[in-house]
Protein backbone atom coordinates (compact mmCIF):
# COMPACT_ATOMS: atom_id res chain seq x y z
CA UNK A 1 0.00 0.00 0.00
CA UNK A 2 0.90 4.00 -0.89
CA UNK A 3 1.12 5.99 1.98
CA UNK A 4 1.85 9.78 2.01
CA UNK A 5 2.65 12.03 5.52
CA UNK A 6 1.89 15.68 5.01
CA UNK A 7 4.09 16.97 7.40
CA UNK A 8 2.69 20.74 8.24
CA UNK A 9 4.89 23.59 10.30
CA UNK A 10 2.29 26.01 11.87
CA UNK A 11 4.81 28.94 11.09
CA UNK A 12 3.27 31.10 14.45
CA UNK A 13 3.98 28.40 17.36
CA UNK A 14 6.76 26.32 15.30
CA UNK A 15 4.26 23.33 15.79
CA UNK A 16 3.77 20.10 13.75
CA UNK A 17 1.11 18.46 11.79
CA UNK A 18 1.15 15.42 9.97
CA UNK A 19 -1.19 14.08 7.88
CA UNK A 20 -1.22 10.30 7.11
CA UNK A 21 -2.88 10.37 3.48
CA UNK A 22 -2.97 6.10 2.12
CA UNK A 23 -3.66 5.27 -1.55
CA UNK A 24 -7.21 3.28 -0.84
CA UNK A 25 -7.82 3.90 -4.48
CA UNK A 26 -5.53 3.93 -7.72
CA UNK A 27 -4.62 7.04 -7.66
CA UNK A 28 -6.71 8.72 -4.70
CA UNK A 29 -5.20 9.25 -1.31
CA UNK A 30 -7.45 9.71 1.67
CA UNK A 31 -6.69 10.95 4.55
CA UNK A 32 -6.80 8.36 7.26
CA UNK A 33 -4.98 9.76 10.03
CA UNK A 34 -3.75 13.20 11.78
CA UNK A 35 -1.82 14.00 14.65
CA UNK A 36 -0.89 17.14 16.23
CA UNK A 37 2.23 17.83 17.79
CA UNK A 38 3.71 20.74 20.28
CA UNK A 39 6.23 22.51 18.13
CA UNK A 40 8.73 22.78 21.20
CA UNK A 41 8.82 19.21 21.62
CA UNK A 42 9.64 18.66 18.32
CA UNK A 43 12.51 21.00 18.19
CA UNK A 44 14.23 19.78 21.42
CA UNK A 45 13.77 16.22 20.21
CA UNK A 46 15.62 17.42 16.53
CA UNK A 47 18.24 18.81 18.82
CA UNK A 48 19.13 15.53 20.57
CA UNK A 49 18.92 12.74 17.34
CA UNK A 50 16.66 10.86 15.39
CA UNK A 51 16.24 8.20 17.80
CA UNK A 52 15.07 10.78 20.15
CA UNK A 53 12.77 12.28 17.20
CA UNK A 54 11.14 9.05 16.13
CA UNK A 55 10.22 8.35 19.81
CA UNK A 56 8.25 11.85 20.03
CA UNK A 57 6.90 11.10 16.95
CA UNK A 58 5.24 7.98 18.00
CA UNK A 59 1.74 7.84 20.15
CA UNK A 60 -0.94 5.26 20.95
CA UNK A 61 -2.51 6.39 17.37
CA UNK A 62 0.32 7.37 15.57
CA UNK A 63 3.23 4.71 15.64
CA UNK A 64 4.81 4.05 11.89
CA UNK A 65 7.25 1.23 11.81
CA UNK A 66 10.84 1.73 11.98
CA UNK A 67 11.92 2.64 8.37
CA UNK A 68 8.96 5.13 7.91
CA UNK A 69 9.67 6.68 11.31
CA UNK A 70 13.06 7.68 9.98
CA UNK A 71 11.38 8.83 6.88
CA UNK A 72 9.37 11.16 8.44
CA UNK A 73 11.97 11.99 10.72
CA UNK A 74 14.20 13.00 7.58
CA UNK A 75 11.40 15.17 6.51
CA UNK A 76 10.95 16.97 9.49
CA UNK A 77 14.76 17.67 9.46
CA UNK A 78 13.92 19.43 6.22
CA UNK A 79 11.32 20.78 6.71
CA UNK A 80 12.38 22.76 10.21
CA UNK A 81 15.93 23.35 8.38
CA UNK A 82 14.56 25.35 5.95
CA UNK A 83 12.80 28.83 7.22
CA UNK A 84 10.69 29.13 3.55
CA UNK A 85 9.41 25.41 3.63
CA UNK A 86 5.53 25.47 5.22
CA UNK A 87 5.34 21.91 4.09
CA UNK A 88 7.30 18.51 3.62
CA UNK A 89 5.41 15.53 1.86
CA UNK A 90 7.28 12.20 2.46
CA UNK A 91 6.39 9.47 0.35
CA UNK A 92 6.46 5.28 1.56
CA UNK A 93 5.36 2.29 -0.23
CA UNK A 94 4.98 -0.98 1.78
CA UNK A 95 7.04 -2.51 -1.26
CA UNK A 96 10.08 -1.15 -0.12
CA UNK A 97 10.27 -2.28 3.10
CA UNK A 98 9.71 -5.62 1.94
CA UNK A 99 12.57 -5.30 0.00
CA UNK A 100 14.86 -4.37 2.76
CA UNK A 101 13.55 -6.93 5.53
CA UNK A 102 13.88 -10.09 3.41
CA UNK A 103 17.34 -10.13 2.87
CA UNK A 104 18.03 -9.09 6.45
CA UNK A 105 15.59 -11.91 7.20
CA UNK A 106 17.55 -14.52 5.04
CA UNK A 107 20.86 -13.20 7.05
CA UNK A 108 19.58 -14.12 10.08
CA UNK A 109 18.15 -17.09 9.44
CA UNK A 110 21.56 -18.26 7.75
CA UNK A 111 23.52 -17.38 10.74
CA UNK A 112 21.12 -18.92 13.30
CA UNK A 113 19.69 -22.33 12.49
CA UNK A 114 21.87 -24.69 10.50
CA UNK A 115 19.97 -28.10 9.19
CA UNK A 116 21.12 -30.42 11.93
CA UNK A 117 19.87 -27.87 14.66
CA UNK A 118 16.32 -27.76 12.97
CA UNK A 119 16.60 -31.93 12.75
CA UNK A 120 17.09 -31.87 16.10
CA UNK A 121 13.98 -29.52 17.41
CA UNK A 122 12.05 -31.76 15.34
CA UNK A 123 13.17 -35.55 16.97
CA UNK A 124 10.55 -37.10 19.18
CA UNK A 125 11.87 -37.38 22.82
CA UNK A 126 11.16 -39.85 25.32
CA UNK A 127 9.71 -37.65 28.22
CA UNK A 128 9.57 -39.68 31.61
CA UNK A 129 5.90 -38.95 33.41
CA UNK A 130 5.24 -38.58 36.93
CA UNK A 131 3.05 -41.48 39.29
CA UNK A 132 0.85 -38.71 39.86
CA UNK A 133 0.38 -37.86 36.53
CA UNK A 134 0.27 -41.27 34.90
CA UNK A 135 -2.26 -42.08 37.65
CA UNK A 136 -4.12 -39.16 35.87
CA UNK A 137 -3.90 -39.90 32.21
CA UNK A 138 -6.40 -42.50 32.00
CA UNK A 139 -9.14 -40.77 33.98
CA UNK A 140 -9.10 -38.12 30.88
CA UNK A 141 -8.68 -40.58 27.95
CA UNK A 142 -5.12 -40.73 27.62
CA UNK A 143 -3.14 -44.25 27.87
CA UNK A 144 0.40 -43.16 28.69
CA UNK A 145 1.78 -46.87 27.72
CA UNK A 146 -0.54 -46.24 24.02
CA UNK A 147 -0.02 -43.74 21.52
CA UNK A 148 -3.84 -44.22 20.70
CA UNK A 149 -6.36 -41.81 22.73
CA UNK A 150 -8.75 -43.46 24.64
CA UNK A 151 -12.30 -41.87 24.76
CA UNK A 152 -13.26 -41.19 27.97
CA UNK A 153 -17.24 -42.37 27.54
CA UNK A 154 -15.76 -45.93 26.28
CA UNK A 155 -14.06 -46.42 29.84
CA UNK A 156 -17.12 -45.44 31.51
CA UNK A 157 -19.06 -48.00 29.71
Amino acid sequence: MKQKYLLLKNSQDSGLVIKELAELEKGIFSVVYEEKYDGDIIVSAMETDQEELVLALRTLNFYPNRVCAEKIADGIADLYGAEDKESVEVLFNDIDLLTIVKPVAKAVIAESETPAEIDALLEDDEIDVPDQVAAILPKVGVDPDDDEVVDPVDKIK
